[in-house]
């Protein structure tokens, strides 16, 4: 079965995150104020769970704050345990950083790649088309959220 169907057929949650829920994300604090009365649909992610294993479909919205393109809000692992990124549609920035050392990746559609499990990620929209991708990770990865991963 394709994917992305399947993922969308077998949801067991979601979760959506507008502009209000990245403040401190972005670099121009003036050009979020701006937005925010607004409050765009950054991005939205569909997971499906099976036999411990997450499957998550996000879809990226296109658009920008100030000079800085949408993104997720990035994240690491509680478990240093890797996660696999496939990139469906659109342009995307993969950016990961272990300590202060930081890479990105141009993501090329249908190809996966590895995020090693000690390292933050998050993606960045880098077109201007919505950007669909599937990342596959162990439930048991969990999820640690800070502004302070990346740079801003």
């Amino acid at each position: 079965m394709e994917l992305k169907k399947y993922i969308k057929e077998g949801c067991t949650s979601e979760f959506s995150i507008s502009l209000k829920d990245m403040n401190g994300y972005f670099k121009d604090n003036g050009a979020f104020s701006k937005s925010l009365s607004k409050n765009p649909l950054i991005y939205s992610v569909i997971i499906r769970e099976e036999d411990g294993i997450n499957y998550g479909l996000t879809v990226l919205n296109s658009g920008n704050i100030g000079k800085q393109n949408f993104m997720t809000r990035g994240h690491l692992h509680k478990k240093p345990l890797s996660e696999v990124y496939i990139l469906l549609e659109g342009k995307v920035l993969l950016l990961m950083k272990k300590g202060n050392k930081e890479s990105s990746i141009n993501m090329k559609k249908n190809k996966a790649y590895v995020v090693p499990g000690k390292y933050a990620h998050r993606a960045i929209n880098a077109g201007k088309k919505k950007a669909f991708f599937v990342s596959i990770c162990s439930k048991k990865a969990g999820h640690v959220y800070k502004k302070t991963l990346f740079k801003k």
